[in-house]
């Protein structure tokens, strides 16, 4: 009886031991990925910005080369009559990954790139 005793103790220990390696195991599996995740977001985003960004300057450079209109004056896209209301740039919350990217750029399409 006290060989069933200190066998199933024994057991515990080890079912303990595995359990404790696992866990840390999994700990550094799910680090590296987070990290990994975190790092392929951040790429992803600076290169959706500086396309943005890109975008926004060709097409500055497009309307500052159209031609006056006929009484001389530009084209332009201010109204006077209209105030747009304070815009944030939006926050990330680690879901909806393209539904923030979207926010995002069209953040920078209707400040044109200025935070």
């Amino acid at each position: 009886m006290a060989d069933t005793t200190r066998l199933q103790a024994t057991m515990r220990e080890q079912e303990e031991c595995l359990e404790n390696k696992i866990i840390s195991k999994l700990d550094e599996c799910l680090m590296e990925m987070t990290t990994s995740f975190r790092q392929a977001i951040e790429a992803s985003v600076d290169r959706r910005i500086l396309e943005t960004l890109h975008r926004t300057s060709e097409s500055a450079n497009d309307a500052s080369g159209r031609s006056p209109n006929s009484r001389g004056a530009r084209n332009s896209n201010y109204s006077c009559g209209t105030r747009l209301a304070r815009i944030d740039f939006p926050r990330f919350g680690s879901d909806a990954i393209q539904q923030w990217i979207y926010q995002c750029e069209t953040y920078f399409a209707v400040t044109q790139g200025f935070i």
